[in-house]
């Protein structure tokens, strides 16, 4: 299994810097890179105050989290 963990910084007024109301987005690529079926995966990530998804069978899964 591999997972792939990506921030995009919404940087609003283009200045380079964190502002109050500016955001991340992180997606989280989950793939099974294995010949075995994986069922019942969970992703939590302690950094961020978001919701622990957990995915169905299939081979490859991408959620999204925006943060403010």
């Amino acid at each position: 299994m591999a997972i792939i963990k990506e921030g995009t910084f919404n940087d609003a007024n283009a200045d380079g810097f964190a502002q109050v109301g500016e955001t991340i987005d992180y997606d989280f690529t989950v793939t099974n890179t294995g010949d075995t079926a994986l069922n019942n995966i969970t992703v939590s990530d302690p950094l961020l105050v978001a919701p622990t998804v957990a995915s169905r069978a299939a081979q490859s899964r991408i959620w999204h989290q925006a943060l403010v």
